[in-house]
């Protein structure tokens, strides 16, 4: 009487039975895994990679944010400073810068607009210094608040220079380039010597 029973090592005799077991549906399962699992690992390379590549030539945010505060310390000195400075000479240069920053400012905001960059309400007067209102406070009753005002006021644009310099370097983008550029070219302008005039 023959033996039907399947010979369990028939696959070493018979090749083909072992390449036609392979064709199953585990086998299938298998390569639909490896294919979706490549795609995947394929999918998150170019999600990397495209951020990578948006991200360069553009000043850090941070950089931007700093820019931003310290045109509105900036500009609060320059409104506080401008209600009592009697020095035309100091108070026209003055005038130029505040006009400048106001500016470039909005040029600035465009900029944080277009990054989806929010700055919190709170965090807007970062840079505010109690103690330049008090100096001035003091100055005005002294006298010599003309040339209290040049000071702190060119104090504060030398930091407001730095930012922009520090941003400048960090980008490639022509964009950003020629926008920090104008405003670092609005502060040696208009900012220069800010010295009290000869009377």
């Amino acid at each position: 009487m023959p033996d039907n029973s399947e010979n369990p090592y028939g696959f070493i005799m018979n090749p083909e039975q072992n390449r036609r077991s392979n064709h199953g549906p585990r086998s299938n399962q298998s390569r639909i895994v490896l294919v979706v699992a490549m795609f995947s690992v394929l999918a998150i390379v170019l999600i990397v990679g495209v951020s990578f590549i948006l991200s360069l030539g553009k000043a850090g945010n941070d950089d931007i944010i700093d820019i931003h505060h310290q045109q509105v310390e900036l500009n609060r000195i320059l409104d506080l400073g401008l209600k009592n400075v009697s020095d035309q000479a100091i108070a026209n240069r003055l005038v130029t810068l505040n006009a400048a920053v106001i500016s470039d400012q909005a040029n600035l905001d465009a900029l944080l607009t277009e990054r989806k960059i929010e700055i919190p309400k709170e965090q807007i007067n970062k840079l505010e210094d109690p103690d330049v209102d008090a100096e001035l406070e003091k100055a005005i009753k002294n006298g010599n608040d003309d040339e209290v005002f040049a000071n702190i006021v060119t104090s504060r644009s030398q930091k407001y220079y730095a930012a922009l310099k520090a941003a400048l370097t960090d980008t490639a983008s022509k964009k950003e380039k020629s926008l920090l550029e104008k405003s670092i070219e609005n502060v040696e302008v208009a900012a220069g010597p800010t010295k009290k005039t000869e009377e």
